[in-house]
């Protein structure tokens, strides 16, 4: 942490750092949102993310496991320094197939356990606060509505066997920002899949997962 006026000084003593807290608490109220800090503050982060999913589906008789290549479109809000909203899409091609395997677009709630999502400046009179940490560690969970293949029809190429599904995926991963506004992103999630639409037999299907994705995000 940094508190910076006309000249620089670097708080690294204890009792430096909780004059700093003191201070921040008293200018910034606890339910304060980051646009709030500043007149033009960046509060919300574009991320693209790439990785794996592996995932075993299972029709009540059967279990195939599967994986493959992830694709991950994501934009997120921060509603305060410690926690945002997010939304996003999932996609998976199945790497036996080459087919999609699996999609999903999904919303849910990300928080930040040592309560600084994004990096802040805001101004106290004629001086100038600015804090941020090189790695932001976050849990997150978030529900999903999309499709899941369980197999392809071997009788009928244009057929397939498949369910509208949702997902209720939970994790965590870390943010770095290394740079003023880029990001690099490493997260990993479970997910639990059950069908929601479709045939009779397709309702019965049902699946669960592990994604690891590596991406980089653009604070705006």
């Amino acid at each position: 942490m940094k508190f910076l006026n006309r000249n620089s000084y670097t708080f690294k003593s204890l009792t430096g750092r909780v004059m700093l807290a003191l201070l921040l608490a008293a200018v910034i109220p606890n339910n304060a949102h980051c646009a709030s800090l500043v007149g033009d503050f960046p509060d919300s982060h574009a991320t693209l993310r790439f990785g794996t999913l592996t995932y075993t589906n299972s029709d009540g008789n059967e279990a195939i496991p599967g994986g493959g290549t992830t694709l991950n479109y994501e934009y997120s809000r921060q509603m305060n320094l410690s926690s945002a909203l997010v939304l996003g899409w999932r996609q998976v091609t199945d790497a036996k197939t080459q087919r999609d395997g699996y999609h999903s677009a999904y919303g849910g709630y990300r928080m930040f356990p040592f309560g600084l999502g994004i990096p802040i400046t805001t101004s106290v009179g004629d001086a100038v606060i600015a804090m941020d940490s090189s790695y932001k560690v976050y849990g997150e969970a978030s529900l999903g509505l999309g499709r899941m293949l369980f197999k392809p029809n071997d009788n009928d190429a244009t057929a397939e066997y498949s369910a509208d599904s949702m997902t209720i995926s939970f994790g965590g991963g870390v943010m770095m920002h290394f740079f003023s506004r880029m990001g690099v992103d490493f997260q990993f999630m479970y997910h639990m899949i059950k069908a929601r639409g479709g045939t009779a037999g397709s309702l019965l299907l049902s699946g669960n997962g592990m994604s690891f994705l590596v991406g980089s995000s653009y604070l705006f």
